[in-house]
């Protein structure tokens, strides 16, 4: 987590988040990798709403991806 400047606050799990964008025919397979130091880190994540997050970001993602596709 980190303020609208990204200065991140150590009183949340951090996390290392890689992304990899593999492009296929007609379609982008997304590979995501994040790595916890602990498990507890990790479960704390969870309880703060990273499933619900998560599916936010991907809605937004499938709306760039339509309006980039649109503009060819």
């Amino acid at each position: 987590m980190s303020d609208e400047k990204g200065i991140l606050n150590p009183a949340f799990p951090q996390n290392l988040w890689e992304n990899n964008f593999i492009p296929g025919d007609n379609k982008v397979q997304v590979d995501m990798l994040l790595t916890y130091d602990t498990l507890a880190d990790l479960e704390k994540e969870i309880e703060m709403g990273f499933k619900e997050g998560m599916i936010i970001d991907f809605q937004q993602l499938d709306k760039l991806l339509l309006t980039l596709k649109k503009g060819k």
